[in-house]
């Protein structure tokens, strides 16, 4: 428990660094033409390099977090609700270091991290130690089929910082310094749309897995329920992304978000090990 709160301190450290860091200028009009090494150039030195040694320790912190939920839950980590939430809570935390010259603005940095630190609280809410029992009895297919479901939740939530920065820019007023603060919806869009059309795929293929698993090896159905809501969330998501009628498209977004929140619900409330029980 105590591994959770060192990173929640970890994670709102680094935001304050950030803010000392860029000083005044936080949301400036100027500032939102900056990319994140640009900024971090303009500030302390000392500062960028203190930052940088942070994400490597919240890095580590995560691992041993995942570490030692899989300890307790043995190599059926990725079968539990903790397992996956410590799981995607490091690769988010991956991502983030890996990908800072890919996305290059703040906001979306930031949203990340809010992510983490939403998922963090869930964790605590839910409880770190997995239920062994209950993984025990698990059908042998259930390491494939849970790590196969774990990277379409992975896929999904590499698009809520997108998806979230998207809504802010959409709902705050034009020409002020939030507004300018957010990148522009054609960019949130096209991060959206593409990782959507990424997750989809690998959730057809997902659901093709259970129903094989279903027919053949008498898999429980009611397992497979997650995965059709996903196929149809997002095939709908898609389909709507494709309409030429509308600039931007805010409810195929809304969609993606749906499908995210269904899943994390769907998670949380370990419905897969209620089915099989």
């Amino acid at each position: 428990m105590i591994i959770v709160f060192i990173l929640l301190f970890l994670l709102i450290l680094e935001e304050i660094l950030h803010r000392l860091n860029r000083g005044p200028s936080f949301m400036n009009v100027d500032l939102a033409s900056d990319s994140v090494e640009q900024v971090e150039r303009k500030g302390s030195g000392s500062t960028t390099k203190l930052l940088a040694l942070i994400r490597i320790l919240q890095l580590l912190v995560f691992a041993l977090l995942f570490s030692f939920i899989a300890a307790l839950s043995g190599i059926k980590v990725i079968q539990t609700p903790p397992g996956q939430l410590a799981g995607l809570v490091l690769l988010i935390q991956v991502t983030r270091i890996l990908n800072r010259k890919v996305i290059n603005h703040w906001a979306v940095l930031g949203a990340a991290v809010i992510l983490q630190v939403l998922l963090l609280v869930l964790l605590l809410i839910s409880g770190i130690t997995p239920d062994n029992s209950i993984a025990a009895a698990a059908h042998e297919a259930g390491p494939i089929v849970s790590l196969m479901s774990f990277i379409v939740l992975f896929l999904l939530s590499s698009t809520m910082s997108f998806a979230v920065t998207f809504y802010l820019r959409l709902l705050s007023r034009e020409g002020s310094g939030f507004y300018y603060f957010m990148p522009s919806l054609a960019y949130s869009e096209y991060w959206i749309r593409r990782l959507t059309r990424i997750a989809a795929k690998s959730a057809i293929v997902t659901l093709l897995v259970f129903v094989f698993l279903i027919i053949n090896y008498r898999y429980p159905a009611g397992t497979a329920i997650l995965q059709i809501v996903l196929v149809f969330l997002l095939l709908t998501a898609i389909s709507l992304f494709r309409s030429r009628l509308k600039l931007y498209h805010p409810a195929a977004v809304f969609l993606v978000i749906a499908a995210w929140v269904f899943n994390i619900v769907w998670l949380l409330a370990d419905i897969p090990s209620l089915i099989s029980g």
